[in-house]
């Protein structure tokens, strides 16, 4: 998540924690192969994902089939092709349907598929989130008490008929759980989009009492921060992600944010 999560902050779905009802929206249309993609793909990549998936269409023994998808799966993850992932973690599973693991790989790249087009296109990730959905339920049938799990399909359905089932079932989580990440971000987050700062200030500061190694926990601390007027706290914990912070883009996003307060503090 943390590849955009960030530039997200501003962009999540309306209506997340409001009270009011959700009109309901047309069902999402059918997956397709991605074939086209809004960038380029580094050539580093590129060429060996072409030469795998000539190997994945020609080959006829679905165990070999296999292992090439899986392959390819890893490669377009690598490149942050979220929905490409997505469609070959589907197709192992569709192989193997009572294997679990295959089904959280592929659960878990929708749900990164879901968080990505969340910023771009509502529509796809609200495809996405169906799909995770289907496999975190599948899991669920296995692994009912796994809080995790039970987190992401949550989170996928704040773009569902009903978004404040998911918003309920964070907060029943973190009942089971007060120390339930996944719930403590996504709630926080939730809380910022309806502008209930100080409510994400306590979500964030208890997830990173929790893990003080979260750094975008302490990014979207510093923005809550900043939105309630306490400009030196936001300042001490972007400070705190420059100097420990070893994810490149976390750092640059404390970066430009500490340049936007430090302009603001000059003023």
């Amino acid at each position: 998540m943390a590849v955009f999560i960030i530039a997200a902050l501003t962009q999540l779905p309306k209506a997340l924690v409001d009270n009011q009802e959700k009109t309901p929206q047309k069902p999402a249309p059918e997956a397709q192969t991605p074939t086209k993609h809004a960038r380029q793909m580094p050539p580093a990549l590129r060429l060996p994902i072409d030469a795998l998936k000539k190997q994945w269409e020609n080959e006829e023994i679905i165990a070999k089939k296999t292992i090439f998808a899986d392959s390819i799966a890893k490669l377009y993850k690598k490149a942050n092709f979220y929905d490409s992932t997505a469609f070959f973690r589907d197709w192992i599973a569709s192989q193997d349907p009572e294997q679990e693991q295959a089904w959280l790989a592929a659960g878990d790249a929708y749900y990164e598929a879901f968080n990505f087009y969340g910023i771009i296109d509502e529509t796809q990730a609200r495809l996405f989130a169906e799909k995770a959905r289907q496999y975190f339920d599948k899991i669920l049938k296995v692994r009912p008490n796994d809080l995790d799990i039970q987190a992401k399909k949550a989170v996928t359905l704040v773009l569902s008929e009903n978004p404040m089932q998911g918003i309920q079932q964070l907060r029943g989580i973190l009942e089971k759980n007060p120390d339930n990440e996944l719930a403590l971000l996504n709630l926080g987050l939730f809380a910022m989009q309806s502008n209930q700062f100080d409510k994400a200030a306590e979500r964030f500061e208890k997830l990173i009492s929790v893990n003080p190694q979260q750094g975008e926990a302490k990014i979207l601390l510093g923005q809550s921060y900043e939105r309630l007027g306490q400009k030196d706290k936001a300042i001490r914990i972007l400070q705190e992600v420059l100097q420990t912070e070893k994810d490149s883009l976390l750092r640059a996003a404390a970066s430009d944010l500490l340049q936007q307060l430090n302009g603001l503090t000059k003023k």
